[in-house]
This record gives C-alpha cells, structure tokens and sequence, in this order.
C-alpha cells in the first residue's frame, strides 16, 4: 500500500496518531509521503499503527523538532527521509527503534551538532546523508555500530576537522562526500584523513574537499594542494554572456539551478574547458544555440531540466562529444531531430521524460551505442517503430510509462540483451506480440495501467530472468495454463484490479520461486489448491476484494513461509480449524469486512508468530475464551464493527504483548463484566483507541460513552472468573 499526503495546511490541525476505525486501513501501509506540506511537529508515536512501513517520507516541511518516540513501531523501515527542514537537534534515541533502516536523509537542515549515540540502533544503515547543515563537529563514535555504512555525505556544513577514529569502524565505506567545508589543513586530524581516504581509494564525488587555511594553503585541494575546482553559483539574472568566465578561473563544477535565465548567449563556456558538470535547471530557458556549450570538451554532466525547451534541434549536443549523462526532463518539448544525438556516442543516461513528444524518430538512436538508461515517461507517444532501440546494445533500463502507446511492434527489443528495467505503465496496450519482450536478462516487467485481457506463456518464457511481473489494473480475464512454469526466478507477480473469473490450477510449476501474489479486487470465488500447494515460497498473498465465501481447511497448508495473508473485502462466512494450518510465519492477518459470524476456537493454533490480526466489519458477537491461547504474540487486534454486546475477560488473558485493541462500532452492554473487561485492558496498559466506545444497552444509557456509565456503576473491587 502507498499513501501520498500532500498540501497539508499549516492552519488545519496538528498532524496525530489515526483513530482506531482507520487503523485497518494503514496497518499494512508501505511506503508514506508526506513531502512539501507545513509540518511544524509531529506526535509521539505517531506511526505505530503502520508496523510494516519501509519507506517514509517528510522532507520539505517545517518541522523544529522531532519527539524521541516518534518513529517508535517502525521496525521494518528501510528508508526516511527527513531533508529540508528546520531540525537543529535530534534526540539521542530518536532512531533507536528503526533498527532496519538502510538510508537515512536529513539534508538541508539547521543542525549543529549530532548526538555520539543517535545512529546506535541502527546496525543496517548503508547510505547517511547530512549534508547543507551547520555541523561545526562530529562525535568520534558517531558510526561505531554502523559496520554496513557505504556513503556518507557531509557537504555544505561548518565542518574543519574530523576525530580521527570517526569511520573506524566502517569497513564498506566506499563514498565520502566532504566538498564545501571549510577545512583546517593545518589540523593533524585532516592530514590523517586525507590519507586515510587515499589509501582505502574512497569515492570523494564531484566537488573536491579544499583548505580554507592557514595562509597560502586556502582554497587547496586537501589531497593534491593544487588548484582544481571552483565552484560558480550565480545569482540571478535573466541571460549569461562570456564575460562572466573569468580567464584564471578552473570550474570543473556550474551550478546555475533555480535562477531565471532565458539565454544562454554564444559563447559563453569558451573559457571552462575544464568544465565536467553544468547544472541550469528550473530556468526559463526556451532555445538552446547550436555553440552555447562551444569549448567545454570534457563536459560529462549537462541538467536542462525544468525549462522550457520546445525542440532539440539537429546536432543539438555535437559540441560535447564527452557528454555521459543529459536531462531534459520537464519541459515543454515536442519535437527533437533525429540527427540531435548524432555525435553523443559517450552518452549513457538520457531523461526526456515530462515532456510533450508524440512520436520518435525511428534512428534517433543511431550513435549512441553506450546507452544505458532511458527515461520516456510522462509524454504523448503513440507507438513504438520497431528499430527505435536497434542500436542500444548496452540498455538496461527503459522507462515508456504515462503515455498513450497502443501498440509495440515485435521485436522492438530485440536488439537489447542486457534491458533489465521495462516499463510500459499506464499506456492503452490491447495486446502484445509473443516475440514483444525477448530479452534474456529482462529482470522488471511493468505493464499496469493497460488495457490488456490474457496472460500467456510465451511472454513468460521468451524471459527467463524475469523477478518482478506487474499486471494490475488491466482488463485481464484470463491467464493461460503453464503461464508462468518456464520462469523460475519469478518473485513478485501483480494482476490485482482485473476482471479474473478464476485462476488456472497449472500457471504455476511445482515450487514455484514466487514470493509476492497480488490478485486482488478481481472476481475470484475460490483459490485452486493445486495452485497454493505449488507456491511454497510465498511470503505475501493478497485476495481481498474478491467473492470468496470461505477458506478451506488445507488449502494454505503448504505455504510455511507466509507472513502476510490479505483476504478483506470478500464475502466468508465461515472458515474451518484448519483453514490457517501450516501457517507458522504469518505475522499479519486481514479478514476485515466480511460476514464471518463465528471462529472456531483452534482456529489459529498454528499462528504462533501472529502479531496483527485484524476482524473488524464482520458479524462477530461472541469468541471462544481460548481462541488466543497460541497467539502470544499478538500485538494489534482489531473486533471494531462487529456485533459483541459481550466480551469473555479470558480472551485476552493470554496476550502479554498486546499494545491495542479496537474494540469500537459494537453494541456494548454497558454493565459490571464489561466494566471488568475493560479494566483488564487498562490494568495492562493497552490501548483502546481514542474514539470512545458507546454503549447499546441497558435503554437509558445508549449511545453514551461506556467510560462515563462504568464510572457510574457500584461494581465493587472483585474481578470475575
């Protein structure tokens, strides 16, 4: 599940932990943005409910500072993004809890100082950026538990030396940005470093570190002590002339980013022919001149992004002939010659995407047999010619999602052995050739968003490296038999958001490799068991929004690898005791919004890992005082909406770890056993939720809140048995 939050008014109210009633709805949450909005704070423990979220996102908000359990329940994040804030302190535990994480952003912030502890519980962590900060130093066992650490990024801050022992302890350290410091070569502590970095052969990036002292070492290269880099950031004007190149002047890096020009007036770099990376994106640029980039031979890097560019016109980039990577993503072009690239056989990465293109010349990629990325998304294109990418050899990756192709034509890529990365998302392909995708190294296959009716064997087989295989939102109403049986490295297969009747017992070879299978909202009655007993390596399985009336006993049986099964939004009625048997694994349960009236009471004895379980939207009015005898370590159940009017204090007896428990939408009576039963729950500090519980019965006390009678009540201090 992916979740975008975005224009969040600063005027509305604080941002805080969701009701129980949508809890259901986040549990199972992955990836949450909450990027560019006016967040001056955030709750404590705001994301607990969303125990299976990976990716978070609040970069570009206001935020001052963050509460010290802020992330707590965010065991399985991978990556959080915190850059371009106002942050100017970090609580020493603040990250203690997201012990998977691997990539930590917090770019562009106010932060002086970071506490010597604050990475600690975080053993995974691969990727740390700090950069555009006020750091003045850093604590020597910053990194100590980082021993995964690949890529530090600590540019742009007040930095003039490093503790010696900083990155000790980070063997698969192999990038270290440090560009835009002012650096104390007289210090011991940079000669060291300095060393250290040349021995270990680290990655220092584009913009080299430099001495701001003492004396005649300013400005040095801490490495070399010679004179390489300057670094140009102009303010803005609307046009750029030769005069603004000074001759003494060694740029090797321009960043000409976020100002207003509208020219770039001949010849303006004559003087930067060391010039390797020019950034002039989100300008006004309309027109670039044949000789605008004249006497820049070594330039690799060139970001046009963001202008207004209408046409690339022939031999557009012949006075680069060392260009590496060009973007020219998010303008307004509609047309681009086929001769443009005629001269760019350097050229690798290529971003054309965001624009207004309707057609491709077919031989626009004539010369440029080292690409290795393209990026297409987001434009007019109707088709594709058949030749388009016949002399790429070396693609890899090839994004054509968000435009209006109808069709490929066979063979398109056949000329690209080594694409790994397609994309066609989001297109109004009605079929595709058996020949289409004949790519043997092809790894990703994404063909949402079309307009497709059948899955057939021949797409599978033509590659046999495909891992990941999309197909949802199509209008899929049947895949062949043996579909999927000659690829055996298959991991991740969505056809959810179809129009999927059945599913072919046979499309899947007897332990099958797949670990991912999304059929949801389709129109699925059962799940053959042929098929479930084949795919013994599944971790996830999704069948919600579907017809199905029951789980039969058996059927999951030999899915031992199963940690999440999704089955909200069908129709069960009933589910035997064997129905989740062999289930060992499964730590989230979804069975919300169904017409389940009763559970047998070893219903989940082989659930011993279970940590969610959610029940909420059906006809539940009593359960077994022993259902949860085997499920310890439970620590999220959802009965809201149901029909208890009681609840057995011993159902919950069991359930050490249970943090909450939404108990909500019932018809409570509100009498001494309830009282008893929620006061258990508050003895054990779990919680209920925010929204209050009303009562049903007795008469004169409906639809009040059940805390405000029980208070009432003269129940005495004794606890039922």
């Amino acid at each position: 599940m992916y979740v975008v939050v975005a224009n969040y008014l600063k005027d509305e109210p604080p941002l805080q932990t969701p009701r129980n009633e949508n809890h259901q709805c986040i549990v199972g949450l992955r990836v949450l943005s909450l990027r560019s909005n006016r967040l001056e704070s955030l709750e404590p423990e705001l994301f607990r409910h969303t125990p299976q979220l990976t990716t978070l996102e609040l970069s570009g908000n206001a935020l001052y500072t963050l509460p010290a359990d802020v992330f707590a329940g965010l065991q399985s994040l991978r990556y959080l993004y915190l850059s371009d804030n106002r942050l100017a302190s970090l609580p020493a535990d603040v990250f203690s809890p997201t012990t998977a994480l691997l990539q930590l952003v917090m770019s562009g912030n106010l932060l002086q100082e970071v506490p010597e502890v604050v990475l600690g519980g975080c053993p995974q962590l691969a990727f740390f950026f700090v950069d555009h900060n006020r750091l003045k130093s850093l604590p020597g066992r910053l990194f100590a538990n980082n021993t995964e650490l690949q890529t530090v990024s600590l540019e742009n801050n007040s930095l003039r030396s490093l503790p010696a022992e900083l990155f000790s302890g980070t063997p698969s350290l192999n990038r270290l940005l440090l560009g835009r410091n002012p650096w104390n070569c007289s210090s011991c502590d940079v000669t060291m470093m300095s060393a250290w970095i040349a021995s270990r052969h680290i990655d220092i990036g584009d913009v080299v570190p430099r001495c701001s002292g003492p004396g005649p070492q300013a400005g040095r290269d801490i490495h070399q002590h010679s004179s390489k880099l300057h670094v140009v950031n102009f303010s803005r004007t609307p046009t750029l002339s030769s005069k603004m190149a000074s001759p003494q002047a060694v740029i090797t890096d321009l960043d000409l980013s976020a100002n207003q020009l509208r020219l770039l007036l001949e010849p303006w770099l004559t003087r930067l022919p060391q010039l390797i990376h020019l950034d002039v994106s989100h300008n006004r640029l309309v027109a670039l001149p044949y000789d605008a980039f004249r006497g820049t031979p070594q330039l690799r890097f060139l970001d046009l992004s963001n202008n207004n560019l209408t046409t690339l016109g022939p031999f557009q980039f012949a006075l680069v002939p060392t260009l590496s990577m060009l973007r020219v993503r998010s303008n307004q072009l509609a047309e681009i010659s086929v001769d443009c690239f005629r001269y760019n056989s350097a050229l690798t990465s290529l971003d054309l995407g965001d624009n207004q293109l309707t057609h491709l010349p077919e031989e626009l990629f004539q010369m440029t047999k080292s690409l290795r990325e393209v990026r297409l998304d987001s434009n007019r294109l109707r088709s594709l010619g058949q030749r388009a990418f016949q002399h790429t050899p070396d693609l890899e990756m090839v994004d054509l999602s968000g435009n209006r192709i109808g069709e490929v034509a066979a063979s398109t890529f056949s000329s690209t052995p080594l694409l790994k990365d397609l994309s066609l998302a989001h297109n109004r392909l009605g079929f595709l050739y058996n020949d289409t995708f004949r790519c043997p190294e092809l790894q990703r296959l994404n063909l949402e968003g079309n307009l497709l009716r059948q899955v057939g064997a021949p797409l599978v087989a033509a590659n046999p490296n495909l891992e990941v295989l999309a197909f949802a939102n199509n209008e899929l109403s049947r895949v062949e038999d043996g579909a999927f049986v000659a690829n055996s490295r298959l991991r991740v297969l969505t056809l959810g958001h179809n129009k999927l009747e059945s599913l072919n017992p046979s499309m899947f070879g007897k332990d099958a490799a797949l670990e991912e299978f999304h059929v949801e909202a389709n129109q699925l009655p059962s799940l053959p068991g042929q098929l479930m007993g084949n795919l013994t390596n599944l971790t996830i399985l999704n069948v919600s929004n579907n017809r199905m009336e029951t789980l039969p006993e058996g059927l999951l049986s030999k899915l031992s690898r199963l940690e999440t099964l999704v089955a909200t939004g069908n129709q069960i009625s009933s589910l035997e005791s064997g129905s989740f048997q062999g289930l060992s694994r499964l730590r989230t349960l979804m069975l919300g919004s169904n017409a389940l009236s009763f559970l047998p009471y070893d219903i989940f004895n082989s659930c011993q890992m279970l940590e969610t379980l959610l029940l909420e939207g059906n006809q539940l009015n009593n359960l077994d005082p022993a259902i949860f005898g085997s499920t310890s370590q439970l620590r999220y159940l959802d009965l809201s909406h149901n029909r208890f009017s009681r609840l057995d204090p011993r159902v919950l007896e069991k359930l050490s770890n249970l943090t909450t428990v939404a108990l909500d939408g019932n018809p409570w009576q509100c009498d001494c056993l309830f009282a008893d039963v929620l006061g258990r729950i508050r003895d054990r500090q779990t919680t209920v939720g925010q929204r209050p519980l009303l009562c049903q019965s007795p008469e004169d006390w409906r639809d009040k809140a059940a805390q405000d009678v029980i208070t009432r009540l003269s129940c005495g201090t004794a606890r039922s048995t």
